[in-house]
C-alpha cells in the first residue's frame, strides 16, 4: 500500500472551474420580477423625459427669459458636464448600496431638480438644474441593470433587458406630443411640473412594490444561477473591464451613441436645410428613428432565443446580432450622404440612425455573464460613462466639420460619413472580438494545488 505521500498515490481529482452561464438558457421567473421590469422600464421613460423637456420647451422658455443662443446651448451642454463622471461613480457605488434605496433617490432628485425650473426660472436657475439632474440620472442604466438582474437569472435576461433599454426611445417618443401639448395649453413651465409629478409617482410605486431582489430567493423553483447563487469569482474591475468583450462592445456603444447624439443635434436641422422639408414634416419625420429604436430594441427579445432554438451559440446569437444591426447603420449613413435623393433619403436616415440601438441591450446582456454579481454595476457604470462622452463629442465634431464644409449637402454627408466609419469598425470589434461566455471562462481562477489534500 503506497504511503500518502509516495509519487504512486493518486491525487484526489480537482473540481473543475465552473463554466459561466449561457447568455439566453431556459430559466423561469416569477410574476414579481416582471411588475420590477416594467416598473424599471418607466423609470427609463421618464428618465428620457427629464432630457426632452427642455428641448421642446426651448423656444417660449429663451424668448420668456430672454436667453441667447449661446446661453441656451451652455444651458443644455451643461447635463452632460457631469452626466458621465455620475454614471462611472454610480455604478461602483450601485455595487454596495441597495438598489431599490439608490433608485428611489434618484427619482426624488431628478422631481426636485425641475421644480425650481418651475418656480422661479432664470439663466443661473437653468444652468444649476440641468447640473443637478445630469448628476442625478448619470448612474440611470448602471443602476437599473443591476437591479433588474437581482429579479432574474442569468439565462433569462435578455428579454427584461430589451424591454428596459426600450424605455428610452419610448421616453421621447412618448413626451414628445404629450409635453408639447401641455405646453401649447398652459405654458412651458407647466411640463417641468409635470416631469416632476412623474417622478414622484414613480418613486411611490417603486417604494411599495421595490422591495427584495435577490435572485436566489425569487419565487421560482428549479432555476439557479452560478452569477448569482454561488459567491463571483474573486476577479478585480480590471481584468473584466479589459477584456475583449468589454472593450468591443463598449466600442459599438461608443459608435450608436455618436449617432444618437447626431439624431437629437443636427437631423432636424439637416431635414429642413438639406432635404427642404417644412417645420410640422421635419418633427413627423424625426420621430420615425425614435420609434424604430424602440421598435428595435424588442428585437433581442426574440430573435436571440430563436437563434438558440436553431442551435446558434449564446455568443453568435448576441455577438453576431450586434455586428449586424451595427453594420446596417453604418451601410445606411453612406446612402444617406451619397445616395439617391427623395424617399430613399428617408429610409436610410430611418433605418441608419434606429438599428444600431440593438446593440445596447446585447451589450447589457453579455456583461451580465461577464461580470461577476459584485462587480457588475461597476462594470456597467464604466461602460455608460465611455459610450455617453459620444453624446459630448459628437455634436462638437459634427458642429466643426459643418462650419468647415458648409451647412449644406457636402458638409452634412462628411458628418454622416464619419458615423458610418465608426458604426462599420464597431461592428467588426464586437463581430470579432466579443465572446463574454469565453472570457468569463479565462476570468475565473484556476484552483490551486494546495487548496485539496491528496491521497486521502
Amino acid at each position: 500500500m503506497a504511503d500518502r505521500g509516495s509519487p504512486l498515490s493518486a491525487p484526489a481529482p480537482v473540481p473543475a472551474t465552473p463554466s459561466p452561464p449561457p447568455l439566453q438558457a431556459a430559466a423561469p421567473t416569477s410574476h414579481r420580477a416582471w411588475i420590477i421590469a416594467f416598473l424599471l422600464f418607466a423609470f427609463m421613460v421618464i428618465n428620457f423625459a427629464d432630457k426632452a423637456v427642455l428641448g421642446l420647451a426651448a423656444k417660449p422658455l429663451t424668448k420668456e427669459l430672454g436667453l441667447s443662443a449661446s446661453e441656451y446651448g451652455l444651458i443644455a451642454g451643461a447635463f452632460f458636464l457631469l452626466f458621465n463622471v455620475a454614471a462611472v461613480a454610480g455604478g461602483f457605488v450601485a455595487d454596495r448600496v441597495p438598489g431599490r434605496w439608490f433608485l428611489l433617490v434618484m427619482a426624488v432628485a431628478w422631481s426636485l431638480a425641475q421644480l425650481p425650473v418651475a418656480a422661479a426660472a432664470g439663466f443661473g436657475v437653468l444652468l444649476a438644474s440641468r447640473l443637478a439632474l445630469g448628476v442625478a440620472e448619470g448612474p440611470a442604466v448602471p443602476v437599473a441593470t443591476h437591479t433588474l438582474y437581482r429579479w432574474f437569472p442569468a439565462g433569462a435576461r435578455t428579454r427584461p433587458t430589451a424591454l428596459l433599454t426600450a424605455g428610452a426611445p419610448l421616453g421621447v417618443v412618448a413626451a414628445a406630443p404629450l409635453l408639447g401639448a401641455l405646453i401649447s395649453a398652459h405654458g412651458w413651465r407647466s411640463a417641468f411640473l409635470a416631469v416632476a409629478a412623474a417622478g414622484v409617482v414613480w418613486a411611490v410605486l417603486w417604494y411599495l412594490f421595490g422591495r427584495g431582489g435577490d435572485v436566489s430567493a425569487v419565487d421560482h423553483p428549479g432555476s439557479s444561477s452560478t452569477d448569482e447563487a454561488a459567491p463571483g469569482p474573486r476577479i478585480g474591475y480590471r481584468r473584466v473591464l479589459m477584456s475583449r468583450t468589454f472593450l468591443a462592445n463598449t466600442a459599438v456603444a461608443f459608435a450608436g451613441y455618436w449617432s444618437a447624439a447626431l439624431l437629437l443635434a443636427f437631423v432636424p436641422s439637416y431635414i429642413e436645410d438639406v432635404l427642404g422639408r417644412g417645420t410640422a414634416e421635419t418633427g413627423r419625420i424625426v420621430a420615425l428613428p425614435w420609434a424604430l429604436s424602440a421598435l428595435s430594441l424588442l428585437v433581442p427579445a426574440f430573435v436571440v432565443p430563436w437563434m438558440i432554438r436553431r442551435g446558434a451559440s449564446g455568443h453568435s446569437a448576441s455577438s453576431g446580432l450586434s455586428a449586424v444591426t451595427s453594420a446596417l447603420s453604418g451601410l445606411c449613413l453612406v446612402g444617406l450622404a451619397y445616395g439617391p435623393a427623395g424617399p430613399a433619403r428617408i429610409v436610410f436616415l430611418a433605418v441608419g440612425f434606429s438599428v444600431a440601438t440593438v446593440v445596447f441591450p446585447l451589450a447589457l446582456t453579455s456583461f451580465g455573464v461577464l461580470a461577476p454579481a459584485r462587480l457588475r454595476g461597476g462594470v456597467i457604470g464604466v461602460y455608460t460613462g465611455v459610450y455617453s462622452v459620444a453624446g459630448v463629442v459628437s455634436p462638437v465634431v459634427a458642429g466643426r466639420l459643418l462650419d468647415v464644409g458648409g451647412h449644406g449637402a457636402g458638409g452634412y454627408a462628411t458628418v454622416f460619413l464619419l458615423a458610418a466609419v465608426l458604426q462599420l469598425g464597431g461592428a467588426a470589434a464586437v463581430g470579432c472580438f466579443a465572446d463574454p461566455e469565453r472570457d468569463a471562462a479565462r476570468l475565473a481562477p484556476l484552483p490551486r494545488p494546495d487548496d485539496h489534500t491528496e491521497g486521502r
